[in-house]
């Protein structure tokens, strides 16, 4: 740890958060945690860099509120929605699901600790669900959390195997998110905040959104391995995408490498080709990498799986999706037009 960290933060570098990733990066132990934050700040200065995890919840006890508290860490939970749909697939070794033990905590976490979003990853299956959009929207409103995310079950085959069975196909996403808008906007619970919606708001506005995966800005974030492989993020890349070793190169040699600079050119052909799309400013100019493929092998200068503009099927994909954001809007603006 102490060798990554001074590899990637040397003096000049342009670091502004860590972000522990896992599997489940709460088994580091507490410690470990410590050590981090107690190595960086004394490097760099407490508050210099801002921290945070993304967690399944499972571990989070009241030690864990107090150091997330202390050290204002940013936390992430995974909770796919209901016990019926978060259950499916987040089990305990044991096979019981364990719904009811992050349910717990989540409501403990949030009590505490200001700075509590969630990731809920929704697969094919739930996706054509009836009423699932609502029943993860209200689950996760329930226990207080203001700021959802919700992360389509995508996999390509040469990277992640049969997982990619689980994928919802664009049709499945396209009529999920419209469920999911349409529960959003009919809430009354105004704090909640979707950012697969406020992304695409930012977009159209004259502030566009900073996600790197909405914003047309892939490289933001590197992904750094248990073994010190460096990869362009945090989501699963072929192994042609090592930038280099975080135990033996600096940040700037990683940046500077031939290894990043090929795999951005790549980045940057995948958006020139959704140039001619009309919602090609919505979608971040081609969305993210990871999931942009090639006759079904993963090509970060492909097209993203849910990009659709060229298909027979206007109501798919994202072009879906934006279609029926579009609809709202137009909504609004006549109701609000005789208010100004």
């Amino acid at each position: 740890m102490r060798r990554i960290v001074e590899n990637l933060m040397c003096d000049g570098s342009n670091v502004q958060e860590i972000f522990l990733h896992g599997g489940e990066p709460l088994l580091a132990g507490i410690e470990f945690f410590e050590a981090l934050v107690n190595e960086v700040n004394s490097r760099f200065g407490e508050g210099k860099i801002s921290f945070g995890v993304q967690s399944n919840a499972t571990l989070i006890n009241d030690e864990w509120i107090e150091f997330f508290h202390r050290h204002e860490f940013r936390v992430g939970v995974s909770i796919d929605g209901d016990s019926s749909i978060h259950d499916r697939h987040r089990v305990f070794p044991n096979g019981n699901g364990s719904f009811n033990a992050v349910r717990e905590n989540i409501s403990k976490l949030t009590g505490r600790v200001s700075n509590v979003g969630a990731i809920a990853v929704v697969t094919k299956r739930t996706m054509q669900e009836r009423n699932s959009a609502a029943r993860i929207f209200e689950a996760l409103s329930e226990l207080g959390i203001q700021y959802i995310d919700v992360h389509p079950a995508l996999t390509v085959h040469d990277v992640a195997g049969s997982a990619a069975n689980d994928n919802p196909s664009p049709r499945d996403f396209a009529s999920f998110m419209g469920d999911l808008l349409s529960v959003w906007r009919c809430s009354q619970d105004t704090r909640v905040r979707v950012r697969n919606i406020e992304n695409v708001l930012e977009n159209l506005s004259v502030v566009p959104s900073d996600t790197c995966y909405s914003s047309g800005r892939c490289g933001q974030i590197l992904g750094i391995e248990p073994d010190g492989r460096v990869a362009p993020c945090t989501r699963p890349f072929s192994k042609h995408s090592i930038l280099g070793n975080a135990l033996e190169d600096s940040i700037f040699a990683i940046e500077r490498g031939r290894a990043n600079k090929e795999f951005l050119d790549q980045e940057a052909r995948g958006r020139s080709k959704t140039k001619g799309c009309e919602w090609h400013s919505l979608c971040g100019q081609g969305n993210c990498p990871h999931e942009r493929i090639r006759k079904d092998i993963q090509d970060v200068s492909g097209r993203h799986i849910y990009c659709t503009c060229d298909s027979l099927e206007p109501d798919e994909g994202f072009p879906g999706f934006f279609r029926a954001l579009s609809t709202h809007l137009t909504s609004l603006s006549r109701k609000l037009s005789p208010l100004i």
